[in-house]
């Protein structure tokens, strides 16, 4: 996500906006979800205990009543009361994997958000939008899946087909593929997933142990002399029981699978994609790739037919 700049441009909405509209969405979907399992659960107990007439003076009546609120009171209860932890990161968690991680009952997203698709330029020129140009697909074709299933931008486009006002229009938020948008020069239309079915359809995001798995490949590779493999997550957590600031690192997913409902699995990596030695050869890889000259690197792109929309693409040390 970009910083606040002295030129802002009249036609999009702040980036910061998206990620509130964002969590907005997550908490309509867990709103319906748990409107209707609520109406499943009472059209269920109807049906089964005639209208649920209760009798206090018939003990019969009674005890049925009693057990169709237990039953209710289970099914609620099967439900969080909050979606998934939105985690917005910042500092080396940022740099090295994006703006939010979050899921979607039990799927996990890591979204760069962009207040428009053309802005994803300035991803170009970071650690993570070199990465991937430095990928290379056959060998590491596993790890491009995985990124491929679970890791979005999210931006925004104004809404043609609705009625507008001079004071109000109407968006529609979308994701793109974070590895597509950074390595097709030319994204098409139909590349953009809305992002209630981004969110909605089962095929999209990743199950805990394959997001800790690509979270850790990301940090691994993502070295800082100054502070090692640390990514320190600080990221404040509001539940019933109060507001807490769970110790931990980006890298070790597992560690908070609580906070995002989840249930933790093996810490291990689950393919030899997501392991140490291959973190240090693309480590390797985009070191060598800091130490060329910029137009080295962009004949090395261009060599390799992954220079994207003609942007410069040196590196960011960030």
């Amino acid at each position: 996500m970009s910083t606040a700049t002295a030129t802002e441009s009249a036609d999009q909405p702040w980036e910061d906006t998206l990620i509130l509209a964002f969590r907005d969405i997550q908490w309509i979907l867990h709103r319906k979800k748990q409107q209707a399992l609520i109406s499943d659960a009472l059209e269920r107990l109807i049906l089964n205990n005639h209208l649920l007439l209760c009798d206090p003076s018939d003990q019969k009546q009674q005890n049925t009543c009693n057990e169709a609120k237990e039953k209710l009171n289970l099914a609620v209860e099967k439900m969080a009361a909050t979606p998934p932890l939105l985690a917005k990161l910042d500092g080396k968690a940022e740099s090295a994997a994006g703006d939010v991680l979050t899921a979607h009952e039990d799927r996990f997203f890591l979204i760069e958000f962009k207040s428009d698709i053309s802005t994803r330029s300035s991803e170009y020129t970071k650690f993570l939008g070199i990465l991937m140009r430095l990928i290379d697909p056959e060998d590491n074709h596993v790890l491009i899946s995985r990124s491929k299933k679970g890791h979005f931008f999210v931006t925004q486009r104004p809404d043609a087909s609705a009625p507008s006002t001079p004071n109000l229009r109407k968006l529609t938020m979308e994701a793109y593929t974070y590895y597509d948008a950074i390595t097709q020069p030319h994204l098409k239309p139909t590349a953009a997933i809305p992002v209630h079915t981004l969110l909605a359809e089962k095929r999209h995001g990743l199950s805990l142990a394959h997001m800790a798995d690509y979270l850790q490949l990301l940090c691994n590779t993502h070295v800082d002399d100054a502070a090692g493999r640390a990514h320190p997550m600080k990221v404040a957590v509001a539940s019933a029981s109060g507001v807490f600031w769970p110790i931990a690192d980006l890298s070790e997913l597992t560690a908070l699978a609580g906070l995002f409902n989840a249930t933790a699995g093996p810490s291990r990596p689950t393919h030899s994609a997501f392991g140490t030695a291959n973190a240090e050869h693309l480590k390797g890889i985009v070191g060598a790739f800091r130490k060329k000259t910029l137009e080295e690197q962009k004949a090395a792109l261009r060599r390799d037919g992954r220079t994207s929309g003609g942007a410069p693409p040196g590196i960011n040390r960030s």
